[in-house]
């Protein structure tokens, strides 16, 4: 099953596209840029959805867009926000560094209990199973150590 998507350009001018839920809006973008005459590259625009930018490497599946969209295609400079920069917020310390936020996971574990503790955004999967498994106290083998 198919959505189409209603691209915004210049001056009130629309395109629309048709895409499937797997479809990556990058893929979204390179079709419109190319039913826009004299449009540049599609990797110097980006898709905007209620003036946030969206991460162009998701499928439109994990977009979270309501059907039948309407997105505005915007020109960006070099010095845009890349797709890695978006999907990994930070929060900005008292003196101006960057820092870490913390997240809530939830394992949900075979037996039906689930196991939720907070973890530093940087944390690797592998830091969240041990710390799950050390939690457990020996009752729970993830790694299979």
């Amino acid at each position: 099953m198919s959505t189409t998507l209603s691209i915004a350009y210049a001056q009130g001018r629309t395109v629309k596209v048709k895409a499937a839920p797997m479809t990556t809006l990058q893929a979204v973008v390179s079709e419109a840029c190319a039913k826009i005459p004299n449009s540049a590259h599609p990797e110097s625009y980006q898709l905007i959805h209620n003036k946030k930018a969206l991460d162009l490497s998701l499928p439109v599946r994990f977009a979270n867009l309501p059907q039948g969209a309407t997105l505005t295609l915007k020109r960006v400079s070099s010095a845009a926000p890349t797709a890695s920069s978006i999907s990994r917020p930070q929060q900005k310390g008292g003196n101006g560094s960057s820092r870490q936020q913390l997240i809530k996971v939830a394992l949900q574990v075979v037996g039906g209990s689930r196991i939720i503790n907070d973890f530093d955004s940087s944390a690797t999967l592998w830091d969240i199973v041990y710390s799950a498994e050390d939690g457990a106290q020996g009752t729970l083998n993830l790694t299979a150590r």
